[in-house]
């Protein structure tokens, strides 16, 4: 009998004129988010962890979506269930959140990717090949902090044992908080490879998010 491994995909799934809250967004246009670049490569990632694992495949989104982008997605992905909660005073975390809350508990995995991202087949074999421990998170890597050297983590996705879901939950519930790059700093990780990588975005051997190897930027 396989383990069981829940495949969230959460965040925005289509939003024309979209512009990143982070400090990227002041270097780029808006853009327009569109999951249905990402289709081929999550049905890839799927297919391959059923090998290994009974995979239920989740959404979660915000419930501004376009009626035909969620029945696109629904035909095409088959995914058990859809969730979708409004982005009116949203966080980072909110559709996270919301499907940890709706998924029900039962002993496995859980893998958290975003709706914007590419994932390259080096991925997807780390994370068919990885051993992971019942005690930690896994992230890719860890990364220097450009000014002051501090060990942070590629937080783009999270994949960890069900033991550890109150915990990891407990941690991005926290008011305010922004990203996961610190989240070393409050529940055990499994870095995937051993090597450090400057940031979320000199990981395309890995993952591409979308569309930032088509977007112009402002500056240099």
């Amino acid at each position: 009998m396989f383990e069981q491994l829940d495949l969230i995909i959460k965040g925005i799934t289509y939003e024309e004129k979209w512009v990143p809250l982070s400090s990227r967004g002041s270097t780029i246009e808006p853009y327009t988010v569109d999951i249905r670049e990402c289709f081929e490569s999550i049905i890839l990632l799927r297919d391959t962890l059923k090998q290994k694992y009974k995979v239920n495949l989740y959404i979660s989104t915000y419930d501004n979506t376009p009626s035909h982008i969620l029945s696109e997605i629904e035909n095409t992905l088959l995914p058990k269930d859809i969730f979708l909660c409004s982005k009116e005073g949203s966080s980072q975390f909110t559709t996270l959140i919301n499907a940890l809350n709706k998924i029900p508990d039962k002993p496995g995995k859980t893998l958290v990717l975003r709706g914007d991202m590419i994932v390259q087949d080096k991925l997807i074999d780390l994370l068919f090949d990885t051993k992971l421990p019942g005690d930690r998170v896994g992230v890719l890597c860890k990364t220097h902090h450009p000014v002051n050297y501090i060990s942070d983590v590629i937080d783009t996705f999270q994949y960890f044992d069900n033991n550890v879901k109150e915990k990891f939950k407990e941690f991005i519930s926290k008011p305010g908080l922004e990203h996961a790059h610190r989240i070393n700093d409050h529940v055990p990780v499994k870095l995937l490879i051993d090597e450090y990588l400057r940031n979320t975005y000199s990981c395309s051997e890995y993952f591409i998010i979308l569309p930032y190897n088509k977007i112009e930027y402002k500056h240099s």
